[in-house]
């Protein structure tokens, strides 16, 4: 089960509507996920923790899955989600963060975009994911750097609880039975840098990229991406 304050700090999360800065995460979100699920065909998708559903509208209007599912555990992201009117979401189903109330194999594909960091028991929670679709998907933030003491201060007040780098992301994706099919780090757009930092965000994200391509071990020493896994559901592990 959720712990209480975790439970307390995610209901009302959304209720004061879609950010700007959100939809860009959505934008960039997708593209990755059209990127690393190519060729992969997804008919019925479920997604887990879906927020304000910022990142379903996005999947829906770049053709992610023909059918969406979502699993929820804030009242007030359910409302957000319903609100939205969005016409290949199926069902909204409430849950507790670990128990997904489907039955095995349901879909062919679970994700879960920038919610790990926040889960208590993530092998728990991967597991679960993994009952209910041959594939699962996962996307977190890489803030387990130089810069981690700024990082876990700020993750006090948006509910992150866990930091990875690359290496530490997999290995939790291992040790939760899962058969890592691709992953790797990306940079945020410059749209969303340029919505950070109109001064600097250009450059910003110039630096980013650019070592991220040319010494990916040192750019992510010193700065935050976005990591991102395309999985196999082992079950029999």
């Amino acid at each position: 089960m959720l712990s209480k304050e975790l439970k307390q700090l995610y209901d009302g999360y959304y209720s004061q509507g879609v950010k700007k800065k959100r939809l860009i995460s959505a934008k960039d979100s997708v593209r990755e996920i059209k990127n690393i699920t190519k060729g992969l065909e997804i008919s019925n998708l479920l997604d887990v923790g879906s927020g304000d559903g910022t990142v379903i509208e996005e999947m829906e209007q770049s053709k992610v899955s023909n059918s969406i599912s979502i699993a929820e555990i804030s009242d007030s992201s359910i409302d957000v989600i319903k609100s939205r009117n969005i016409k290949s979401i199926l069902e909204i189903k409430q849950f507790d963060g670990y128990n997904i109330p489907y039955e095995d194999k349901s879909f062919d594909i679970s994700t879960a975009t920038y919610v790990l960091e926040h889960v208590e028991h993530e092998r728990l929670f991967l597991r679960e994911m993994a009952r209910v679709s041959d594939y699962v998907l996962i996307s977190v933030p890489l803030e387990n750097t130089i810069g981690i003491e700024k990082a876990l201060k700020a993750g006090v007040k948006i509910g992150h609880i866990n930091f990875y780098t690359i290496e530490t992301f997999k290995s939790i994706l291992e040790t939760s039975g899962l058969e890592v099919v691709s992953i790797y780090a990306y940079t945020t757009s410059l749209e969303y840098e340029m919505l950070c930092s109109k001064k600097y965000g250009r450059y910003k994200y110039l630096i980013r990229k650019t070592i991220l391509k040319l010494a990916p071990k040192i750019a992510r020493r010193y700065f935050t991406y976005m990591g991102i896994a395309l999985c196999k559901a082992n079950t029999d592990k």
